[in-house]
């Protein structure tokens, strides 16, 4: 192996580390917890097994559209 493959390769992992860094993972729990808040909001239920959220009804049911909503109201214009 070159030392400049090393190199790239120490480049490349340094990367990634920045990348996946705190500032990332607190963006991702604000939004994860956000639509866990809204979920909650609208009664959605929490299935342990599958670790998943479920709605009652179907896909157009006045449930999912509070949900989203929900979700419009805490995240008006923050782009």
């Amino acid at each position: 192996m070159s030392i400049r493959t090393f190199l790239t390769l120490i480049g490349c992992a340094a990367l990634t580390i920045a990348i996946n860094s705190d500032s990332a993972q607190a963006a991702r729990t604000a939004h994860s917890a956000l639509r866990v808040h809204c979920l909650k909001q609208v009664g959605a239920y929490y299935n342990p097994g599958n670790r998943t959220w479920r709605f009652y009804g179907a896909r157009s049911s006045p449930q999912r559209q509070n949900f989203y909503n929900c979700l419009d109201a805490h995240t008006m214009k923050r782009r």
